[in-house]
């Protein structure tokens, strides 16, 4: 909560601009824009498809351009899209770079391809255009993308990039993953309000082109190229402006240990940018760095988000002690001091979700979610829109938010100790994982292959975590009840949060073909795909099953406030919890 607070504080609604098309005087002022599309073993569809969506933009044909970017060995692929530059060669311009690599020198990632493509635009065009769009090969773009972001750089000369929000179409039923990363992702990049500092995020970067030359392209040396030039960026002083607006559509992988290594990938990537470039962060001399307080605390907590792992860790190892074992609670005489401290433990219980429900209520799906009774979410099984409580929505961002934030930290913390240890990271693009079909059919694989990375510790947790609670249940006393409940409800919200990548494995979502989610239309002579749902609609789908998750939560909520109460009108109450250091097992 204290680290996301902030963030809220700065939220800004920014009005809605676009250009409009048809004075054949005005669009010749419109600038040049250079798409780029970064590739490397996706799918030959998924790629056609980002391409056709890219050629069905609404601007002027002459004033943007469309590379392809490919990182991979695929000759096929090479031919492929060979084919598709032969088919649209006509305005606007579409053309393909492979890039070549040296064995025993460093590549640098989807940086590396993304500098040599630049650097082959120069040589092939001369200079590269005004605008530099930066796209992911499975995000497809709105047909308006330029007309309704082109505007907002008019606001301020000192505006180097725009980033619009991701919105991913195959999200399953209950998002149980939290792959959605909708509150997390618009909580933070949506505090551009009063300082420009919204970062970058991969994919949708619409960016002035002499502003990567003064940088000279994007950093390397990391995993998340968009994180490191965005640290870049705001340490020259310049701002940055994030869009809630829908006006691109992507893909999250399907398969558990995709998105495993998609969230390490991210965080790990984050975490070295800092590391490496710490001085850099807290150095106050403006020469070399120009940013604010804020941008400063903004990079330091997104760069480490990772560490956070130990203490959830730490969380969950001692309250599992304390099931099996009579801990002390509090080793003060002060009984005032004592009622103080406890009574903070358990409002601090009760106002966490609340608090979380309410900062994420209006940036969930949008600004203006709190005037709407209702939103529109996909049906579970089809591609169908339907009305439901938008509470639903946002309650289903936060339980599954801070259930990310436990199940994932047995795997950060693998990958932690792995990096300090000089562990080589093979990067692997998230397209090249197997799907989940195939994940199925290698179940023993698979389950070696994340044991080793943290599941184990969910397993075993678990299964002392359940232990522990009947063991705790068998000699529960009136003298010990209230301390009793306190480590059962708190262990059964570990397990809680522990469980979702197992629910995953034993009970699999329905995964959806990616061409049912979407409608082709013709559109001269170009199949131009978009999202069946209408761009007003929200993305996130969720049911009234998602009530379930409230069970734990509103246990521990009731537990406290029961608590309090006898703290005040019990005098014996109060020596529950304070237990002689001499003490040893129940």
């Amino acid at each position: 909560i204290i680290t996301h607070l902030p963030f809220w504080v700065a939220i800004k609604q920014r009005q809605r601009l676009q250009w409009t098309m048809g004075n054949e005087s005005v669009e010749e002022k419109f600038p040049l824009v250079d798409i780029i599309i970064v590739c490397c073993h996706e799918p030959s569809d998924i790629l056609l498809d980002t391409v056709r969506s890219a050629l069905a933009l609404n601007y002027p044909k002459n004033k943007y351009r469309v590379w392809i970017l490919d990182d991979g060995k695929d000759e096929f692929m090479e031919q492929y899209i060979s084919k598709i530059c032969v088919i649209y060669q006509r305005s606007p311009l579409v053309k393909y770079i492979r890039r070549f690599k040296e064995e025993n020198k460093p590549h640098y990632y989807k940086a590396g391809n993304i500098n040599n493509g630049l650097n082959e635009i120069k040589r092939h065009i001369g200079q590269l255009g005004d605008f530099i769009l930066i796209q992911d090969v499975d995000m497809l773009i709105h047909s308006n993308f330029l007309l309704r972001t082109l505007p907002h750089f008019e606001e301020n000369d000192r505006v180097a990039y725009i980033q619009i929000g991701q919105n991913l179409y195959n999200l399953n039923s209950s998002d149980i993953l939290c792959q959605g990363l909708i509150g997390q992702n618009k909580l933070l990049l949506h505090c551009d309000s009063k300082n420009g500092s919204s970062t970058c995020i991969g994919s949708g970067m619409l960016i002035k082109s002499f502003v990567l030359n003064e940088i000279n392209g994007i950093p390397p040396y990391s995993t998340t190229e968009d994180f490191n030039f965005s640290f870049s960026i705001h340490k020259l002083g310049y701002k940055s402006i994030y869009l809630d607006e829908a006006l691109q559509f992507g893909l999250t992988p399907d398969s558990l240990i995709g998105i495993i290594e998609q969230y390490k990938r991210w965080e790990s990537g984050n975490f070295q940018v800092i590391y490496h470039r710490f001085r850099e962060l807290f150095s106050f001399n403006k020469q070399t760095n120009r940013m604010t307080f804020f941008q400063r605390f903004l990079y330091f907590t997104i760069g480490m988000r990772m560490v956070y792992c130990v203490i959830q860790l730490n969380f969950l190892v001692l309250t599992l002690i304390g099931l099996w074992i009579r801990l002390p609670y509090l080793l003060l005489e002060n009984t005032s001091i004592i009622k103080i401290t406890l009574l903070i433990t358990w409002i601090q219980c009760i106002s966490n979700r609340l608090i979380l429900y309410v900062m994420y209520y209006d940036v969930a799906n949008g600004y203006n979610l709190s005037n709407c009774h209702s939103v529109n979410v996909t049906d579970e099984n089809n591609t169908k829109t339907r009305k439901i409580n938008s509470c639903l929505c946002v309650l289903q961002l936060v339980e599954r938010m801070i259930q990310k934030s436990v199940w994932t930290a047995p795997f950060y913390f693998c990958n932690l100790l792995s990096m300090f240890i000089n562990i080589p990271q093979k990067f692997i693009p998230t397209r090249s994982y197997p799907s989940v079909h195939e994940e199925r059919k290698h179940f023993l694989n698979l389950f070696l292959n994340l044991g080793m990375k943290g599941f184990l510790f969910h397993i075993i947790y678990i299964l002392i975590a359940l232990a522990g609670i009947v063991y705790r249940l068998t000699r529960i006393r009136s003298s010990n009840l209230i301390q009793s409940l306190w480590y059962i409800s708190l262990v059964s919200i570990n397990i809680y949060s522990l469980i979702p990548p197992i629910w995953f494995i034993v009970f699999p979502p329905a995964i959806r073909k990616r061409k049912d989610l979407l409608v082709y239309t013709e559109q001269d002579e170009n199949q131009e795909p978009t999202v069946k749902l209408e761009t007003n609609t929200s993305l996130y789908p969720t049911s009234k099953r998602t009530l379930l998750l409230l069970i734990f939560p509103s246990l521990l909520i009731v537990l406290a406030t029961v608590s309090i109460i006898l703290l005040y009108i019990s005098t014996e109450f109060i020596q529950t919890f304070i237990i002689n250091t001499n003490s040893t097992s129940i």
